[in-house]
C-alpha cells in the first residue's frame, strides 16, 4: 500500500497530458471510505503549460515557509523534500483516514517513468521495507492473465496500464492483499503515475483485496485472523519537467488511504514511521536515476 514515496486541472494546450481515467477518478470522484464518506485526492502542483516564471512560483510555494527553492533543486541524492501529512475522521471513528503529500526534485530522464521497466522496479520494490516473517507477494498481471479475468487494458505511445497485486504485512500486526488498477500517461512534458485498488477483486480467490489481523499462539508463532474487504486506498504520482534547471525533474505524490482502528489499536503507529520511509524513498529513486545516466 505504501509504494513509491516518490499530480491544478488538465489544461487543454499542445502541451498538457493525454487523460489518465484513474487520476480523474481520484481528484473528481474520490475514494469511498469504510464508513461511507468520500476523500478526493487534490489536484496536481504543477500542471503543464508552465513556463520558467510559472514553475519558480510553483517552486516557491512548495518550499515556503522553511525551505530554499535553490535548496531543493540540488542535485545532490540528500537534497531536502517536503512531506506533509494528515489524518482524518468521519462519522466512525474507527475509520481513520490518512494522507500522504510529498514533493521533492530529481535528476533524470522523463521517458524512464513511462517504461516499463519503471514499473517492475515499482513493484519489486514495494512495501519491501515491511518484509517480515509474514507472507510476501507481488507482481504484475500479465496480458493472458488479464484477458482470462476479462480485464480490458490499451496500451499506445502515450498510454500503459496494468494490474499490480501485493501482499505485505505491517509491523507483524497485520497482512494486507491489494490489486490495483495502474494506469500510466505520458505528455510532451510530464508523466502521470496513477493507482487504485480495483474493487473487482475484493472476492478474488487469487488475488483479493483484504486485510487480516495478526495473532500470535501461546508459543509465539504468528497466526492470522479472519479476512476483512479492504478497497480504500488510492495514489498518483506526477513527475514533470523542469525548464530550469537542466536536467531536473520535480515529482509529487499524492495518497490516500483508510487505516482501520483494529490495524494498530488507535495509535500512531504507522504514521511516526512514515518520514524514514518515505526519505529511504525518496534516495533510492534519486540514486536510481543517477544509475542509468552513467555510461556503460
Amino acid at each position: 500500500m505504501l509504494k513509491f514515496f516518490v499530480i491544478a486541472a488538465v489544461v487543454s494546450s499542445a502541451t498538457s497530458s493525454p487523460e489518465n481515467p484513474v487520476l480523474k477518478q481520484l481528484i473528481e470522484h474520490g475514494i469511498s471510505m469504510g464508513d461511507g464518506q468520500v476523500v478526493k485526492l487534490p489536484p496536481p502542483t504543477m500542471r503543464d503549460g508552465l513556463d520558467v516564471s510559472g514553475q519558480q512560483e510553483v517552486l516557491t510555494r512548495i518550499a515556503a515557509p522553511s525551505r530554499r527553492v535553490a535548496d531543493l533543486v540540488r542535485k545532490s541524492v540528500v537534497s531536502p523534500f517536503v512531506l506533509k501529512l494528515d489524518d482524518a475522521t468521519g462519522t466512525d471513528p474507527k475509520h481513520l483516514v490518512r494522507s500522504i503529500d510529498l514533493w521533492f526534485v530529481a535528476y533524470g530522464r522523463l521517458e524512464w517513468f513511462s517504461q516499463q521497466e519503471f514499473l517492475q522496479r515499482l513493484v519489486e520494490t514495494a512495501e519491501a521495507s515491511k518484509q517480515g516473517r509474514l507472507p510476501f507477494e507481488k507482481g504484475i498481471l500479465d496480458h493472458n492473465e488479464m484477458k482470462r479475468l476479462g480485464l480490458s487494458f490499451e496500451d499506445g505511445p502515450e498510454r500503459l496500464e496494468r494490474y499490480f497485486f501485493s501482499t505485505f504485512g505491517l509491523f507483524d500486526r497485520v497482512l494486507v492483499s491489494a490489486t490495483r488498477r495502474v494506469v500510466v500517461t505520458r505528455g510532451p512534458e510530464s508523466v502521470v503515475v496513477a493507482a487504485v485498488i480495483d474493487p473487482r477483486f475484493t472476492k478474488s480467490t487469487t488475488h483479493p483485496n483484504q486485510w487480516r489481523p495478526v495473532q500470535r499462539d501461546e508459543g509465539g508463532e504468528l497466526k492470522l485472523g479472519p479476512p476483512h474487504d479492504y478497497e480504500a486506498a488510492g495514489l498518483y504520482a506526477k513527475v514533470t519537467q523542469l525548464k530550469e534547471p537542466s536536467g531536473a525533474l520535480f515529482i509529487e505524490y499524492h495518497h490516500v488511504f483508510e487505516e482501520p482502528e483494529a490495524w494498530f489499536k488507535g495509535t500512531a503507529l504507522l504514521r511516526s514511521k512514515l518520514p524514514m520511509v518515505v526519505q529511504d524513498g525518496v534516495r533510492k529513486l534519486r540514486r536510481r536515476l543517477l544509475e542509468i545516466e552513467k555510461p556503460e
